[in-house]
């Protein structure tokens, strides 16, 4: 069994269980109601590389969109089951001081009318979360029929992904039953 110990994660006071799985409880200095994160440590220390930090999931904010458009070019986007595109842009991610990584921006589009939930596969060698259109950063974004069913349209989501250091990260986009790969080049090529 593992001990507990106080430890100081991004600005806030943790404590921090050495158990394979940790329960970090962090209480901010400015905020009276303690955060709560869970987290899948591999060496049982603090918070910090070669670790999964999960995020509550989070759903896609339908007012959140900043342009309909007709269709996704298939050379500038990834589109995955007719429902969803992820913008393909340069391999650059972003220094974020939030959260101490990277963000490597990528619009989404939504066909309207579609759900699916896009999922952070996460690894011990990188940690990722992604966030669009206003959403809370998160590990599982679920998209829940935004828009008029069966309209040809597209809606356009400002957002990326966050990581905790730069490379090619790949998320699982579920539609329906099917599961699809998706890689996504966030400050570190693809092969």
């Amino acid at each position: 069994m593992g001990g507990r110990r106080r430890r100081s994660w991004r600005g806030n006071m943790c404590l921090v269980s050495t158990n394979r799985v940790a329960k970090v409880v962090c209480a901010a200095l400015a905020v009276v109601a303690p955060m709560t994160l869970t987290a899948r440590v591999a060496s049982g220390a603090a918070l910090g590389r070669g670790q999964t930090q999960m995020l509550p999931a989070s759903a896609l904010p339908c007012g959140g969109s900043v342009a309909l458009v007709a269709a996704p070019s298939r050379r500038e986007y990834t589109v995955i089951g007719g429902q969803m595109a992820v913008a393909r842009l340069a391999t650059g991610a972003s220094p974020n001081a939030s959260t101490g990584g990277f963000f490597a921006k990528r619009g989404l589009l939504v066909k309207q009318g579609a759900s699916f939930e896009i999922v952070s596969s996460n690894t011990r060698r990188v940690d990722v979360s992604m966030s669009w259109g206003g959403a809370p950063r998160t590990n599982n974004l679920k998209v829940s029929s935004c828009g008029e069913a069966g309209a040809r349209r597209w809606m356009a989501f400002p957002g990326g992904f966050y990581v905790d250091r730069r490379a090619c990260v790949t998320v699982l986009v579920k539609i329906d039953a099917d599961t699809s790969r998706l890689r996504v080049a966030a400050g570190a090529t693809c092969p």
